[in-house]
């Protein structure tokens, strides 16, 4: 979905800047852009410049892992109701994946790999969700804790018994496009 999201957001700057008459245009342009390779050398042309090690941007197994990683499950058998983007990045930053100011530390090492996204149907003790950091002890922050209170992270997770009046709402990644003309769904651009 990442992928998505990136070329998506590709298409619409190239539109911007007059570049392609269409989405659809500039969705081509992007896609065949990406895969091309021209991205991965640009971006690994970024990392050199500012000192880091080109030869994990080709290789992601050279990239060193957390040492300190605690999965969390599904409580119940049901669906992925949805998933609350500001607790994930809340608990993010307590585990040292963020800053709350300027000169707090980061973990390079630290965050979250999500296994199910909103939509998905789990079983009872599917894993939801990875939380990894290079420091034990975050791993222990009351707002981390994910298990039994179920507070951030996995609590963001909203996972509702799969039953036939069960409807899960739109998981559309994009669903409104802001520009001079005001907000507009997505679904009319992506037509233009």
């Amino acid at each position: 979905e990442i992928k998505e999201l990136a070329l998506a957001q590709a298409a619409l700057m190239l539109g911007l800047g007059g570049m392609v008459d269409s989405y659809q245009e500039g969705f081509e342009m992007a896609r065949d852009t990406l895969a091309s390779g021209k991205c991965l050398h640009k971006f690994a042309h970024m990392v050199e410049s500012q000192g880091g090690d080109t030869s994990v941007v080709y290789d992601l197994n050279r990239m060193p892992l957390p040492q300190n990683r605690k999965t969390y499950y599904s409580p119940i058998d049901g669906i992925v109701a949805d998933i609350d983007a500001h607790e994930i990045g809340d608990a993010s930053v307590k585990l040292g994946a963020g800053r709350h100011y300027a000169d707090d530390e980061v973990d390079y090492q630290a965050g979250f790999l999500l296994h199910k996204k909103a939509g998905a149907r789990v079983k009872k003790g599917d894993p939801i969700l990875t939380a990894f950091t290079s420091e034990v002890s975050s791993l222990e922050h009351p707002d981390i804790r994910l298990d039994e209170g179920y507070t951030r992270g996995v609590g963001s997770y909203r996972i509702v018994p799969d039953e036939p009046h069960v409807i899960v709402k739109d998981q559309s990644l994009i669903k409104y496009f802001v520009d001079r003309n005001g907000v507009q769904p997505f679904e009319i651009i992506k037509q233009n």
